[in-house]
């Protein structure tokens, strides 16, 4: 395996509450589903909190549950 832990699942929704370089700060506080989670990567949505690209983190409306 690449790494000595994994965290698995791919899918999961949330809330935005840290951003990279070059993603727009009114992405702070956003909730979004997000979508391959763990692909290439150790953690997926399974962990507390997990890094994923911007595009991986689309908008979630308020009335979706």
């Amino acid at each position: 395996m690449p790494y000595p832990r994994i965290i698995p699942h791919q899918d999961g929704a949330g809330i935005i509450d840290a951003i990279g370089v070059n993603v727009p700060a009114n992405r702070l506080g956003e909730r979004v589903w997000i979508y391959e989670a763990q692909y290439g990567r150790a953690a997926g949505t399974a962990a507390e909190f997990v890094v994923v690209p911007s595009d991986h983190a689309i908008h979630l409306p308020d009335n979706v549950s």
